[in-house]
Formats: C-alpha cells, structure tokens, sequence
C-alpha cells in the first residue's frame, strides 16, 4: 500500500517524500443532472489519503501529493486526445 511504502522509504532515505503520478482512470459518465458523479475516484483518493495520513502519523515527512499527470505538464509532453480520464489535482499535507 501507499502508506507502507511512505512509511519504508522514510525509514531508509530520511527524506522529505513526495508522491507524484498517482490516479485512477475511470469511464466519466454525464448523469441525467448534466454532471459527472465521481464516486470510483473520489473514493480512491479518499483511501489514499487516509493511508498518507497514517503514514504520516507514523513520522514519515511526507510534503507533497499528486494526482495524475503533473510531471508531464511541468514537461509541455501533455496531449489531450480523448483523454477525458485524467485530472491533475494537488493536495497540501499539514501536520496538526
């Protein structure tokens, strides 16, 4: 799992992590309401980030995470051909 993974990788490296390219690609439906009801992929990044908060609580310095095609915009190598799937979102960790 993710937060097993923050958890070994703070433990070997003692370093700042951030995770990058994480997502889900999931068959966007419109509802009769106009909209996209996202539960599949909402649901995924709500686990995701119940483990990074584990994993965190464990101790791990975990700074940043992002969803899906990040480094590929940072790069301009982003083509949108039907690719309808994908979203970038990112998300501010804090300790509290």
């Amino acid at each position: 799992s993710i937060g097993w993974t923050l958890r070994f990788l703070h433990e070997r490296y003692k370093l700042p992590l951030y995770v990058s390219e994480n997502g889900i690609s999931c068959s966007d439906i419109i509802s009769l309401d106009g909209k996209v009801h996202d539960s599949n992929r909402i649901d995924f990044v709500t686990r995701y980030l119940l483990e990074v908060e584990k994993a965190i609580n464990s101790g791990a310095d975990v700074r940043g995470y992002f969803i899906g095609r990040l480094w590929t915009i940072l790069n301009g190598d982003l083509v949108i051909k039907n690719d309808s799937d994908w979203c970038s979102l990112t998300t501010e960790l804090r300790k509290e």
